[in-house]
């Protein structure tokens, strides 16, 4: 007898409309949850999925390469300003490499708190290849910051008219510079995208210009990794 009342008082139009505002409740609830984790979603397609091939030891928070040409035409002056953040404890060690087409004599050093090494080359490869050892390991989720100059000086072969970069790890924001002599500077000076193998995918004109200081320069954000960015110049 008492359930048979309880039933027909939950089944009554008042009831059902209970049910149905809170079933509409419910329905907003999840709808909203959804949206709140469309960010993480986004963020597992864009970094997890995206660079499923990468290596998972670190990533670079941000990368700045920049190449001087000095006005006498025979000093070079490459800086990598580069912030890594660990992906695991007890991070001590990042892999660095230059190509210098030019020939002559090579100066590399490190900011303080860091120590360069030379790296074994790979059959093929015309990059100097070096290891960045940390004085102090960071654990994961920390990051650190370094530059790396490298002088060139060039008393016979003349280097290529091209700065580059690429990577195996995730870069979340790339800068590139190119500063020129104000009394030489180029005629025009052009940005490509080339894949792994040097094929060119894109090719357009840098217009991020300052007259007065001779500096060209582009901005990516989140370039893909195994992909090389370049940046070309023509007298």
């Amino acid at each position: 007898m008492i359930i048979d009342q309880l039933v027909a008082r939950l089944a009554s139009p008042a009831a059902l409309i209970v049910w149905g505002l809170l079933g509409a409740y419910g329905a907003i609830e999840a709808f909203l949850r959804l949206l709140r984790g469309i960010p993480k979603l986004y963020y597992w397609c864009l970094y997890k999925w995206r660079n499923r091939h990468i290596a998972k030891d670190f990533y670079y928070k941000s990368r700045e390469a920049s190449y001087r040409i000095y006005p006498d035409g025979k000093t070079f002056l490459y800086l990598r300003k580069e912030t890594v953040v660990a992906l695991k404890d007890n991070f001590s060690e990042v892999p660095f490499s230059f190509r210098w087409t030019g020939e002559g004599t090579v100066e590399a050093s490190i900011s303080s708190g860091f120590t360069m090494v030379d790296a074994p080359r790979i059959r093929g490869q015309a990059r100097e290849r070096k290891l960045i050892h940390l004085d102090n390991a960071i654990n994961k989720g920390e990051e650190c910051s370094y530059t790396v100059t490298v002088k060139c000086g060039c008393d016979r072969k003349q280097p290529e008219p091209f700065l580059g970069t690429s990577a195996s790890h995730r870069i979340d924001q790339l800068a590139m510079r190119l500063v020129f002599p104000l009394e030489n500077l180029p005629r025009r000076v052009s940005s490509t995208i080339q894949d792994r193998d040097g094929h060119e995918l894109d090719r357009r004109a840098v217009e991020d210009v300052d007259l007065i200081t001779g500096e060209y320069r582009i901005d990516v954000k989140r370039p893909d990794a195994h992909t090389i960015y370049q940046m070309e110049w023509e007298y």
